[in-house]
């Protein structure tokens, strides 16, 4: 058997493993959720796909003096472990921002500054609960005082002169 080293094929295999994976990771890298949730325009997409598809019949064919042809199934192989490893990091990337907080980072790496600052949000969102509410009172109250000067409008309007 041939070495790969000899002849120019792992370059190949590296040149194309490096152009394909990072372009996936794009799709993942723009949103904190699930990739397909909110998907890039077509324009977008259709440029990643064209780069990764001259980049596969660049690895594939080869181009002389400049990479070694590895073969369709080289090529397509590499590019469907890309888009594997890219789903499988989706998924991870998902899953650490459900379970990481700025609580996490505190209870993990307890300094007295991440402490006091944890302190400090926690007093703002209980600030921030109270004014909500408030505010949802005088909305209440607003469109009570609307409904009966909309009443009493209309009842003057009907009374007979």
């Amino acid at each position: 058997s041939e070495d790969d080293t000899k002849d120019g094929r792992m370059e190949t295999i590296i040149y194309l493993n490096v152009s394909s994976a990072p372009h996936f990771t794009i799709f993942s890298t723009r949103l904190a959720g699930f990739f397909w949730e909110n998907l890039p325009s077509l324009t977008f997409t259709a440029a990643i796909l064209a780069t990764q598809v001259f980049a596969m019949f660049i690895s594939i064919f080869g181009i002389k003096n400049l990479t070694t042809a590895i073969g369709g199934g080289w090529g397509v192989s590499l590019l469907a472990i890309s888009l594997a490893y890219f789903v499988v990091l989706d998924a991870v990337k998902v899953f650490v921002f459900r379970m990481w907080s700025f609580e996490l980072t505190v209870k993990l790496w307890p300094t007295r500054a991440r402490k006091e600052r944890l302190r400090h949000k926690k007093e703002r969102l209980i600030v921030e609960e109270r004014v909500g509410r408030n505010v949802a009172r005088v909305r209440a109250v607003s469109k009570a005082i609307y409904a009966a000067n909309a009443f009493a409008k209309a009842g003057r309007r009907e009374l007979p002169r």
